[in-house]
């Protein structure tokens, strides 16, 4: 009743009434809706690149031309206001289909292009554009726009109101809950939902179309059922299914609904110049189907042609938020260049800005480094713009040379606004990068995701130059040196020793077929070092190069050389060695009491037997007691570089708290000066934490049931697959050997029954590898082989029932069960055979399958997708730190005589190992979670499910929560052809959207929850040596030689003789420990948000993803309580917490960093 009461006037007859309320219809100049009556609300809906905002502007055309011109009938002649919600309007499209029907209008009169453009300017001045940058804004745009329509009515006529994008706020409403009651009614305090929100638009937006009668266009974004968007029509998917999300208020007021849909992939790429585009009518027609094309009109543009916006501002305010990382002081103010680029101008579009006048702030960066605060400066200022310039889309920074030591400045965040508004409604440029001195006119783009075929006329010159730069001079051989911006691939030609040019020993294959290399594998970042004769890349002199943005940032890097990682890490193999060669009577473990006495805390404290006193006695009750001389003397051997680092961090830690400090504190080191190198040097090799595995459980890593636990959730959850035909028609293991153990079955009625499981570690190892290991010096004993493993129906559990090792250099196989050798062979022989997956996690599932596979992809990434790219956006977090590590691992850990040949079996061989495995079993299409699972036999697909054919699977059931998705033809091309150019099968095919988004999650799978699998609990398994020895010294001894005749007379010293000796087990133990942390500039899955994604659709989704992900960690938490996992709940078990997105130490450490045992990062960064 109160509406109607408020739409009747006093006094009127009903002749006036008629008049005033008989509106003609609206004609939007549309073929498929071509007639609107006022009252009436028409929704049009569809996927990214479905034409909505062109539609848009096609009415926009037929509203604002002329009626009649040159005797031709064209349009309305009256004013529309266009709500312009995305901030998105492509005035110089509009211009061009304004202009474009004036021509085509007179082409039969002689007109001249003067006439045209001023007409087009009369009309395009009746266009009013309404810019929005929240909810907030665009409800109060509404409650105030009354008078203008009211003035645009009576001064021109208007029937039509448009908004772009009606959901342009909706998941950031959503991801924002509860909003302020306030912002949507004045008159309440507190909160309000989402759905009363909406309601206050869609009631004010009726009282508009009720007091002025208008009719309502608006474009929604859809929402898409699977496999159903432009991308990915097929015959049999249906291309309409969306899913209805906005609320029910505004969904009342639609009176029409039309759905578009953009052309398919395979259109695209056809004859057709240009693929039509489909438009369906949902209501109230039902389903009338019409195809349309977009045609672009021809002529000459008037580049300060205009239209009105309303709220728009000549002058814009500008903020650059600066760094220079490795300074404890304050940078000052900076001397910049800074160029504004506009986004729809082509020609005269940059503005050069006057920073001499911007404000100068300082501000505190969150990580400390070496206990002292990182300063930077935030810059803000004013730059004007002229008319005719709109929305900034890019902005071009040269940093000029100083009279300082700071040649590189960080520009961590950089945006612009109109003077006057809110920031948040400005442009946020894509920063988180270094300019330098003598890199100028570094390009900063705008943050909105942006595909090539959508970038702005004024921006797409500069996005083919960015990349042109990215990619260099492919005939440039000079070499890299800072500030070069250059991603270019190549082979591992650079995994020798120094002196590989002169000496054979320490030469080491070409890793890559091309330039001399013969053995598969993928592509690393190209440097340019000159190569020797040998097509060896000599080692760097210093820090290898690399483009300034892969570097670690100060924080990270602090974490590394400040006294317990990386560089103490690369450098500590050569100084162990050093510390034991001093005394040789050290060279094997007594017993296991003398490996508890390694760690610091926790272990038993049993009386040691008589008969081991006296080996006790000399090596001064533990194998890591060295003389202080010693230790000076070890610390003397570490590069000029390293010892300045260690000192300065020792003297800081004096009166500073920090990283340092707290890592002094770990050792249990003095504070007095002059004892800390001797006492950092001790604490290096002698302290350490109880590994878990060992903790509270001296004894049960010996059981058959740890095994199978640790091959389901320990370090390399990635091999164990189901027996199958070909397990059975390979394997040398026959049912009279496991009788007994399958609980009746034989090996093909216990696979028919999903219960038999095993690992692969012969194929590659037996031809290639075990051979030649003994022909190095200090050569191994190196088997391959393969294990047993049976599910037990009754406990759950699945412990390991049988292996099988060939001898190298021989056919002969040995089967050990625990039914068929002595109890101390067997267990002698699950060590041996653990080797074997230590290698393999290591060598393979470690470095292969995460870190060498992302690198190519890195760096197509950086090559071929332009920073505004959304795939570039998307993907980029997962390649964070991916090129530093990779390149400090080639340096110190996998090259000649690196820590990884010294500690395990495989030694020179063992990058050999990683390629032919790469070469011979790798398939991108098995990387991703399911993919892997089905591909072992461990999961199926039924009904569209994945299925999981082995309970308590820790890593599967955990990692399929947090497996997720997303959008290309020369990338993807690129890091396959020269990236991984050496497998030429196994790919994903790039065809359609499902495959973009089984790719994208695939390569952000393997930087993410795989490397996370396979790293970070690495200290708990390898940190307790009898657990996860690395090396094999010689044979398991033949059944009544003399040999098995010792074992059996002392079990624990022969045991740990054959495996690991201390100096291999301490420099494991360094390694794993090093690779075990993580770092507190750590970004994890579940966030909190990163710097990376700007765009405010992608932080609502982000944010959708971070509640998705907290609860999946919620369930992951509830099942390592469940009493029922023995994988997981057991005195076998430990909780599985690797998968969970977020990082909860316990106890809490400072900022969550440390060999926290769980938090899945983004990328490939340790």
């Amino acid at each position: 009743m109160s509406h109607l009461l408020a739409f009747l006037q006093p006094d009127e007859t009903a002749a006036q009434l008629i008049a005033r309320t008989n509106v003609d219809p609206v004609n939007t100049g549309l073929f498929f809706a071509s007639v609107l009556r006022p009252g009436q609300v028409l929704e049009i809906t569809g996927p990214s690149g479905a034409a909505k905002s062109e539609v848009l502007i096609q009415v926009a055309a037929a509203r604002i031309l002329p009626r009649n011109w040159k005797g031709e009938q064209l349009g309305g002649e009256e004013n529309v206001v266009l709500f312009d919600l995305d901030r998105t309007l492509d005035t110089l499209r509009l211009y061009q289909v304004v202009a474009g029907r004036l021509r085509a209008a007179a082409s039969n009169q002689h007109v001249g292009e003067d006439e045209v453009i001023a007409t087009a300017e009369r009309c395009l001045q009746r266009l009013h554009v309404v810019l929005c940058s929240s909810s907030f804004s665009f409800l109060a745009s509404l409650r105030t726009c009354g008078p203008l329509l009211k003035q645009l009515q009576e001064s021109g006529g208007m029937q039509l109101l448009l908004i772009d994008n009606v959901a342009a706020y909706y998941w950031l409403d959503r991801a924002s809950q509860p909003l302020p009651a306030c912002a949507f009614d004045p008159l309440r305090d507190g909160q309000t939902s989402l759905q009363q929100a909406h309601a206050c638009i869609a009631a004010e937006l009726q009282t508009l179309m009720r007091q002025h009668r208008l009719a309502v266009i608006a474009t929604k974004q859809a929402v898409l059922s699977a496999s159903s968007s432009a991308f990915d029509r097929t015959e049999a998917v249906d291309i309409w299914a969306h899913r209805e999300f906005l609320p029910k208020a505004w969904q009342e007021i639609v009176t029409m609904r039309l759905l578009l849909r953009g052309p398919t992939i395979t259109e695209l790429g056809g004859i057709a110049p240009r693929p039509p585009f489909a438009v369906k009518w949902q209501m109230p027609y039902g389903d009338r189907i019409e195809n349309f094309q977009i045609s672009y009109p021809r002529g000459p543009i008037n580049h300060s042609l205009k239209s009105r916006v309303i709220l728009a501002a000549a002058t814009w305010e500008i903020e650059l938020k600066l760094h220079a990382d490795y300074t404890g002081e304050s940078i000052g103010k900076p001397d910049l260049e800074v160029t504004l680029v506009a986004a729809d101008e082509v020609q005269a579009n940059t503005i050069e800005v006057n920073t001499s006048a911007f404000k100068a702030k300082s501000w505190t960066l969150p990580h400390k480094v070496g206990g002292l605060d990182r300063k930077g400066v935030i810059l803000t200022g004013q730059a004007p713009l002229p008319d005719g310039f709109g929305s900034p889309g890019a902005l071009i920074v040269t940093k000029k040379p100083e009279d300082s030591e700071i040649n590189r400045l960080y520009i961590e965040e950089l945006r612009a606004w109109p003077h006057g508004t809110d920031p948040s409604s400005g442009v946020q440029f894509l920063a988180n990068s270094w300019v330098h001195d003598a890199a100028p006119n570094r390009i900063f783009f705008n943050g909105s995701p942006t595909l090539p075929s959508q970038t702005p006329p004024g921006l797409q010159a500069l996005r083919q130059k960015e990349l042109q730069n990215l990619r260099g001079d492919p005939h440039d051989t000079s070499e890299r040196k800072i500030p070069d911006r250059i991603y270019a691939y190549d082979v591992y030609n650079d995994l020798g020793g120094k002196d590989s040019a002169t000496n054979a020993a320490n030469r080491r294959p070409i890793l890559g077929k091309a330039r001399g290399g013969t053995l598969p594998y993928p592509r690393r970042l190209r440097t340019g070092r000159q190569p020797d004769k040998n097509n060896d890349e000599p080692a760097p002199k210093g820090t290898a190069w690399l483009p300034l943005d892969e570097y670690f940032s100060a924080s990270k890097l602090d974490e590394f050389n400040g006294g317990t990682v990386y560089a103490v890490g690369a450098a500590a193999s050569t100084v162990i060695t050093q510390l034991f060669d001093a005394k040789p009577e050290i060279t094997k473990f007594a017993d296991f009491a003398a490996v508890d006495r390694i760690y610091a805390r926790g272990t038993d404290k049993s009386p040691i037997p008589k008969e081991k006193q006296a080996i006790i006695d000399k090596i001064d009750d533990s194998p890591f007691e060295f003389s202080r001389d010693k230790l000076r003397d070890a610390f003397n051997n570490f590069p000029q570089d390293l010892r300045n680092i260690i000192t300065s961090r020792l003297i800081e830690s004096e009166t500073k708290p920090g990283l340092v400090a707290r890592v002094l504190d770990q050792f249990g080191i003095d504070n007095a000066l002059k004892e800390k190198v001797e006492d950092f040097m001790g604490g290096l090799v002698a302290t350490w934490p109880l590994p878990k595995v060992r903790d509270r459980r001296p004894r049960t890593w010996q059981s058959d049931e740890e095994v199978g636990r640790q091959a389901v959730a320990g370090c390399n959850p990635f091999t164990i697959q189901r027996a199958d035909k070909e397990f059975l028609s390979i394997t040398k293991i026959t049912d009279t050997d496991v009788t007994g153990l399958l609980d009746g079955l034989t090996l093909e009625e216990a696979a028919a029954e999903g219960r038999l499981f095993w690992q692969n570690y012969y194929d590659v190892l037996a031809d290639q590898v075990a051979p030649k290991v003994k022909d190095f010096a200090k050569g191994g004993h190196q088997y391959a082989g393969r294990g047993l493993f049976f599910k037990n129906k009754d406990t759950g559990a699945l412990p390991i029932v049988a292996i099988e090792l060939r001898e190298p250099n021989t056919n002969d196989f040995r089967i050990f069960t625990p039914n068929n050798v002595r109890l101390e062979v067997w267990q002698l022989a699950k060590a041996v055979y653990s080797t074997l997956d230590a290698a393999s996690h290591q060598l393979v599932s470690h470095f292969g399958e995460t870190h060498a596979v992302m690198e190519p992809f890195a760096i197509a990434t950086r090559r071929q997708l332009s920073a505004m790219h959304p795939v570039y956006q998307l993907i980029l977090p997962h390649f964070r730190y991916t090129f530093n590590i990779n390149s400090s691992a080639r340096g110190n850990l996998i090259n000649a005589k690196g820590v990884v040949e010294s500690v395990f079996t495989p030694g020179p061989l063992s990058m050999e190992l990683s390629a032919r495995v790469y070469g011979d079993i790798w398939k991108f299409e098995e990387q991703s979670l399911p993919g892997d699972l089905i591909a072992r036999g461990i999961a199926k697909r039924e009904e569209g499910k994945l299925v999981l054919l082995l309970d308590d699977y820790p890593f599967a059931e955990d990692g399929l929560l947090v497996t997720d998705d997303v959008e290309l033809t020369a990338w993807y091309k690129e890091a396959r052809e020269e990236g991984h150019p050496d497998k030429k099968e196994g790919w994903i095919e790039l065809t359609d959207t499902a495959s973009l988004v089984e790719i994208l999650a695939t390569i952000a799978w393997i930087g993410s929850g795989h490397h996370a699998a396979v790293n970070f609990d690495q200290y708990m398994y390898y940190g307790y040596m009898p657990n996860k020895p690395s090396f094999v010294s010689h044979a398991i001894p033949l059944p009544d030689s003399p040999e098995e005749k010792a074992l059996l007379d002392d079990f624990e010293f022969e045991f740990l003789r054959t495996l690991s000796d201390p100096i291999r087990a301490v420099q494991t133990m360094l390694l794993v420990k090093l690779l075990s942390n993580h770092s507190q500039d750590e970004e994890y899955l579940a966030g909190p948000e990163n710097e990376w994604i700007t765009d405010p659709k992608a932080v609502a989704l982000r944010k959708k993803f971070e509640d998705a992900m907290a609860a999946a960690e919620q369930l992951m938490i509830k099942r390592n309580s469940d009493p029922e996992s023995r994988a997981r709940h057991s005195p076998a078990g430990v909780p599985y917490r690797l998968m969970y997105p977020s990082v909860q130490t316990d106890p809490p450490t400072p900022g969550n960093q440390g060999m926290t045992g769980c938090g899945i990062p983004y990328s490939v960064s340790i």
